[in-house]
């Protein structure tokens, strides 16, 4: 619904523009203050929406030393979100990317977006093992 209202506004907005000659092969102009005040209401209005339908949303990643070097991370509440990088910064970026494309799908498919619980331990264990 907020997604409609967001197009909706910056249809206007483009409407507005046209119907008074504001825009002409991509350059903009403005005939007057009045025009100009009209103009940034309609804009301040498309900014307010498109804040109200960003969600962030957190994961936790892990990032595991690939063998032949670099990084290879995965979401473990997204299953088969994973992603590799030649750097640990190259590999974080990579999964934000994954992790943006993995919900992109989940709503093109109308799935329900998973949320992880905001409390996680994480912890290295050692396990003896008869060799």
């Amino acid at each position: 619904m907020q997604n409609i209202a967001y197009s909706r506004t910056l249809s206007e907005i483009e409407k507005f523009a046209i119907g008074n000659n504001l825009l002409i092969n991509n350059y903009t102009y403005v005939r007057n203050s009045n025009t100009i005040l009209r103009l940034l209401k309609l804009a301040i209005k498309v900014v307010f929406c498109y804040n109200m339908i960003m969600k962030v949303f957190t994961y936790t990643v892990i990032f595991e030393k690939a063998q032949e070097g670099g990084y290879i991370a995965y979401v473990p509440v997204l299953p088969g979100c994973s992603t590799q990088g030649e750097t640990f910064e190259e590999a974080k970026e990579n999964a934000k990317d994954a992790i943006a494309g993995y919900l992109e799908i989940l709503q093109e498919d109308g799935d329900e977006i998973p949320v992880e619980s905001e409390e996680h331990v994480a912890a290295t264990v050692a396990v003896p093992v008869k060799v």
